[in-house]
């Protein structure tokens, strides 16, 4: 499933993005990357996301949290 469609409060695996290669590198640096556990905590105006990836939190618009494929843990 898309990070966008993933119930609020849920543990989450990235598994996948289909971003640029220049989005790809900063949202790695940032702990959202392919293979990283994130825990989707928040909703945001206009459809974006924070999630928390341990103790930080990271907050993406709708259309890249579109981009990003997840599965549940």
């Amino acid at each position: 499933m898309r990070l966008d469609e993933a119930p609020l409060g849920s543990r989450l695996h990235v598994t996948g993005a289909s971003l640029d290669a220049r989005s790809a590198r900063l949202l790695a640096t940032l702990g959202v990357a392919p293979g990283a556990h994130v825990e989707l905590v928040q909703r945001t105006a206009f459809g974006g996301r924070v999630v928390a990836i341990g103790a930080d939190r990271v907050a993406l618009d709708n259309g890249t949290c579109r981009k990003i494929i997840v599965d549940t843990l």
